[in-house]
């Protein structure tokens, strides 16, 4: 009955806090988690992201970066994503999350969670032929955060974009 003393007992709920904290990080991805994957090479994702499935095809963007990694069901702020990593010199330059069908709610929800995380950032929209976009932007520290959503009753979406910021010398535009 040593076991159960009352020292051993003290500590037991200290133990359960400390596991529930540490399963709680692990499941819960949020903006500034994936802005901290910024930089990483494809085997320190691997290692850190162990549901990381290789994307075939790879998808290219037009800055270069190949897209070759992807989680297909990212938990984020609650909420189930696709996600796609995008690699360029071998480190992660920028992460795509898109969610399918997503309902009203799930995307003001999201809006809502980023603004509390990033502040107001900056709101537009425009109209494509297809569909009138919203988004919203904001940097956080080296990373640039956009959000392009559409409530659209029959054609619904949301793309969470969060790359590597790059800034330019003036010299350079």
């Amino acid at each position: 009955m040593k076991f159960f003393g009352l020292a051993k007992l003290q500590s037991l709920p200290v133990l359960l806090v400390l596991m529930c904290g540490m399963c709680n990080v692990a499941s819960a991805q949020g903006v500034l988690d994936n802005a901290a994957l910024l930089g990483m090479t494809a085997g320190e994702l691997a290692s850190r992201l162990p549901s990381t499935q290789t994307l075939r095809p790879a998808r290219r963007l037009s800055s270069g970066a190949v897209g070759s990694l992807r989680i297909p069901d990212a938990l984020y702020d609650g909420l189930h994503f696709e996600q796609t990593l995008y690699l360029a010199h071998q480190k992660l330059q920028q992460t795509d999350l898109v969610m399918a069908s997503p309902a009203p709610d799930q995307i003001a929800a999201l809006l809502q969670s980023l603004r509390r995380q990033l502040g107001d950032g900056l709101a537009s929209s425009y109209t494509t032929p297809d569909a009138m976009i919203d988004t919203a932007t904001w940097v956080s520290g080296d990373a640039d955060v956009m959000l392009f959503y559409s409530t659209l009753p029959e054609r619904p979406s949301v793309r969470l974009v969060i790359k590597q910021r790059q800034l330019r010398d003036a010299s350079e535009l």
